[in-house]
């Protein structure tokens, strides 16, 4: 039995600022990582940042990540099995849960 079977990539844009007046696109930034996702079969919703209910497909869950994936940030779940976006990010104690 393997803890964490499954390989998240997430992908999303920084974002910008001005130089001289001039706007300058952040870098695009990718993660991978390694978990366990979990699909959502019974269709709960998760509550947003800013209040709204959403259905998500799955959680994903993996060790505590530095990192925290904006919200509609690209997810690839196994190479193509599955790609969607992120709803929302939770840093725990010691894990990090993402709803894809």
């Amino acid at each position: 039995m393997v803890r964490y079977p499954d390989e998240l990539v997430l992908t999303w844009q920084k974002d910008g600022s001005y130089v001289s007046g001039h706007y300058v696109a952040g870098d695009e930034t990718t993660e991978t990582i390694k978990g366990r996702a979990e699909p959502n079969g019974k269709g709960q919703l998760i509550t947003t940042e800013d209040g709204a209910q959403i259905v998500y497909d799955f959680t994903f869950y993996c060790d505590l990540q530095a990192f925290t994936a904006p919200f509609g940030a690209a997810a690839n779940l196994n190479t193509g099995q599955w790609t969607g976006t992120v709803k929302r990010q939770a840093n725990h104690q010691t894990g990090t849960q993402i709803w894809l």
